[in-house]
């Protein structure tokens, strides 16, 4: 295998010692319960069964003494009714021969006893049984009196305890017989897992070389060392694949590091491009319109009214294309963050008016009207100012531009607790629907097109970038023949653009 395994951590080597210990443990214990619990049953099974040989041979001795007192009844009756002592003495004597009788008496009608023979001092704890002497005299039963015998009941004892400890004995041989054979079966057995689990913990710590034992047996251990094979097997597989995504993701991440550091260099070297192209443009740029300038208010002599025109169209293209480079210059800092902002409180009212005084002249010449109130009671704002101007001049200057003759451009402003709304509503044709999922894009396929027609492709992606970098926003509703069912506006384009309301610190 091309790779170390992991070493288990001193936990779980300490987690599975202890786990091998209860493993090699819990059987015995089971085995030890199992024996001690076949023992009781064992023992309780003998003393039921003695209990019942008792009680068997208690009847037994019963039924021998009545059948022996119903065999000497009628001797014994002739003899007390004769008053024959002799011969009641005999029988007396040939009673007490049988086995077991303790004691035995006999007396006459009246109560009196005639003869006993025997121990009576321990009667409450054996057999005791008395008979009527029956007597027949001119064909009728006379009573000639009684007998009474006691039975030992205590001499089956030793009998039942003897095969008690016979029948115990013997269970208990074959009990022991059983339990060495689980135990050797259970030995064997763990014995060969335990093997199983060193092996495994071996090949765990690292030692690759070790064989797992026992596969090639047909039994469960076999099957169990099988899977563990296998199992290393495919875990060696898995390492190997491992040790694999892992080089190529270090190979890939190392590609995608220096390729990302050479579009970083890149992108910082066309930036540096852009920034001295667009000075060196700017250069030259700002002598021509000096000179442009300077011929138009008649420093180089008398100029027709026709050449005026043309210079004064002149004029205004540099300015235009001042402003593009100056917006370019924006792009670059804003992409490489470079962008510097002075936030501070600014007067909102006084910004709007000097871009819409910019923009006034321009907007007269295409017959337009930008009406902006400013009476309204409205909090300043924290922003930079140029950067709002600049905001301002992109969004009223794309109104300008876009709108038609005749059109109207109304700024109207509103505010909450925590920001102000400048609204710059027109109601021009609207933007159409192929460019609004790039709008505030820098660049894209749709705004070259539209740059190619009417100019200024950037501006809105710039205004987008400035207001996101002074905390604010800037988002549009518009209205155009082919979304007039879906706009709640009666006609144009209203841009919304937010700032957060200034709070003094002492506030």
């Amino acid at each position: 295998m091309s790779s170390a395994k992991p070493p288990l951590s001193k936990m779980d080597k300490s987690s599975t010692l202890i786990e091998n210990k209860l493993a090699r443990t819990w059987p015995s214990r089971i085995m030890i319960i199992a024996t001690l619990f076949m023992i009781l049953v064992t023992t309780l099974d003998a003393v039921f069964e003695g209990y019942q040989q008792l009680q068997v041979e208690v009847q037994h001795r019963r039924e021998m003494a009545n059948n022996t007192l119903d065999a000497i009844n009628p001797s014994v009756a002739s003899a007390v009714f004769n008053d024959d002592l002799p011969t009641v003495n005999h029988l007396l004597d040939h009673l007490m021969s049988f086995p077991n009788i303790l004691y035995a008496s006999i007396r006459n009608d009246a109560g009196i006893a005639v003869a006993e023979k025997g121990d009576n001092s321990a009667a409450d704890r054996h057999i005791q049984l008395a008979k009527g002497l029956n007597w027949v005299v001119d064909d009728e039963q006379v009573e000639a009196g009684e007998i009474t015998v006691i039975v030992d009941a205590d001499v089956s004892l030793p009998h039942i305890l003897n095969l008690m400890l016979r029948k115990s004995l013997l269970m208990l041989s074959g009990l022991l017989i059983i339990a060495l054979g689980i135990t050797a079966a259970y030995h064997r057995l763990t014995m060969r897992l335990r093997d199983l689990s060193l092996a495994t913990l071996r090949i765990c710590d690292g030692h690759t070389e070790q064989k797992i034992p026992y596969q090639s047996e047909a039994d469960e251990v076999g099957d169990i060392a099988r899977a563990i094979h296998k199992l290393y097997r495919n875990a060696e597989n898995l390492y190997d694949l491992q040790d694999r995504l892992v080089r190529n993701m270090t190979q890939k991440s190392q590609e995608i590091i220096s390729a990302k550091r050479d579009v970083t260099t890149l992108n910082r070297t066309n930036n540096l491009f852009l920034a001295s192209v667009s000075q060196e443009i700017r250069s030259p740029l700002t002598a021509i319109r000096g000179a442009v300038t300077l011929c138009k208010n008649g420093m180089a002599g008398a100029i027709q009214e026709q050449t005026l025109s043309l210079l004064r169209i002149a004029e205004e293209n540099c300015l235009r294309l001042e402003d593009l480079i100056q917006e370019v210059m924006d792009v670059y800092e804003l992409q490489s963050g470079s962008l510097e902002l002075e936030l501070r409180e600014v007067d909102l009212k006084s910004v709007i008016q000097r871009v819409a005084a910019r923009w006034d002249p321009r907007a007269r010449r295409k017959l337009q009207r930008i009406n902006f109130d400013a009476f309204l009671d409205i909090p300043n704002v924290l922003a930079d100012s140029i950067r709002l101007e600049q905001v301002l001049d992109i969004v009223i200057g794309n109104a300008v531009y876009y709108c038609g003759n005749g059109c109207n451009i109304q700024v109207t402003l509103s505010h909450t607790e925590e920001q102000v709304r400048i609204s710059i509503a027109d109601d021009g044709p609207g933007i159409p629907m192929r460019l609004r999922p790039s709008l505030f894009h820098i660049i894209s396929e749709e705004k070259e097109s539209q740059t190619r027609m009417q100019g200024r492709g950037v501006g809105l992606g710039l205004a987008k970038g400035i207001m996101t970098t002074m905390q604010g926003d800037i988002s549009y509703e518009s209205m155009s023949a082919e979304n007039i069912k879906d706009s709640t506006l009666n006609s144009g384009t209203t841009f919304f653009i937010d700032l957060p309301i200034y709070k003094r610190e002492d506030a």
